[in-house]
C-alpha cells in the first residue's frame, strides 16, 4: 500500500469512522469489512485504501449529512456525531463541550448521540449503504451494480426463510 498518497486527514477520518462503526455495530467493524459484506470488488477496496480515501470521505460526508438531516430534519444530530467522533475535519469533543456549544446538558447530548446511532442500526443497514455509495463514487463503480446485487441476495434470503 502506498501510504504516502493518503492524507493525514483521511487517516484520521478512517480511525474516527471506525470508532463510530464500532458503536453502531457493537463490535469491531472497519470500512473494508462493510464493503466486503456488500460484495464490493476486492481490487476496488484496495484502490480505495491506496489512493482514493480523500475522495471517499468527501462523498461520505455528503451522504452522512443527507442521512442525518433527513432522519432528524436538523443539523444538530449531524453536528453532534461529527463533534463526538471527530469526523470530517472536526475535533473530537466531550459531551460537556458539545453541550456547551448547543446550550444543552451533556446528558441531552448523550441521548441525541445514542438516538442518531440507533437510527444507523436500522434493518436495511443504512451505514453500510452510505459507505458503499461513497466508495462507489470514489472509485468509479456504478452503485446500482453493488446495491442491486445485495438487494437480490436479501430477497432470496427472505424468500427462503418464509417457505
Amino acid at each position: 500500500m502506498t501510504m504516502g498518497r493518503i492524507s493525514e486527514g483521511a487517516i484520521s477520518n478512517t480511525k474516527h469512522l471506525n470508532d463510530l462503526l464500532k458503536d453502531i455495530y457493537e463490535t469491531e467493524m472497519r470500512i473494508s469489512d462493510i464493503l466486503s459484506k456488500m460484495e464490493f470488488p476486492p481490487g476496488k477496496i484496495q484502490e480505495l485504501k491506496d489512493a482514493r480515501l480523500d475522495v471517499f470521505f468527501g462523498h461520505l460526508e455528503f451522504a452522512f449529512q443527507c442521512k442525518l438531516f433527513g432522519d432528524s430534519n436538523s443539523r444538530r444530530a449531524y453536528q453532534i456525531i461529527c463533534r463526538r467522533y471527530g469526523l470530517f475535519g472536526m475535533e473530537k469533543e466531550t459531551l460537556q463541550a458539545v453541550g456547551e456549544r448547543f446550550s444543552i446538558s451533556r446528558e441531552r447530548v448523550r441521548q441525541l448521540e445514542q438516538k442518531a446511532i440507533r437510527r444507523m442500526r436500522a434493518k436495511y443497514d443504512p451505514m453500510a449503504i452510505l459507505i458503499t455509495l461513497s466508495a462507489c463514487k470514489a472509485v468509479g463503480i456504478d452503485p446500482l451494480e453493488i446495491l442491486n446485487a445485495n438487494a437480490d441476495d436479501t430477497e432470496d434470503a427472505e424468500e427462503g426463510g418464509s417457505q
